[in-house]
């Protein structure tokens, strides 16, 4: 049983490269209109607000301000509270202690 499931691992994979390899070349003989992918991230939102380390526990978060940002057919407004996320403006509360 153990040999059989080295066997179908092995073909699965050689399936797989074949298919990747004949994705490739079609791609590239323009066979299948399509991009390669590059591997590289690229940040391309200019409009987006600048962000902070703002709270030492939580990390990486918004300054408070408000912006707009405009898509093709739609406009998304954001209202960054001074908590640094997009939510309401809430009050810090004492936290109870638990009963025991």
């Amino acid at each position: 049983m153990r040999h059989h499931g080295k066997k179908l691992f092995v073909v699965i994979l050689i399936t797989y490269l074949l298919i990747e390899l004949t994705c490739y070349i079609f791609i590239k003989s323009d066979l299948i209109k399509a991009y390669l992918p590059d591997f590289k991230y690229s940040f391309t939102l200019t409009d987006y607000p600048s962000i902070g380390d703002i709270d030492s526990v939580w990390g990486t978060w918004h300054y408070r301000q408000t912006f707009q940002r405009k898509e093709n057919c739609m406009n998304f407004d954001y209202h960054i509270n001074s908590w640094g996320a997009r939510d309401i403006e809430r009050t810090r509360k004492k936290i109870l202690q638990p009963v025991l």
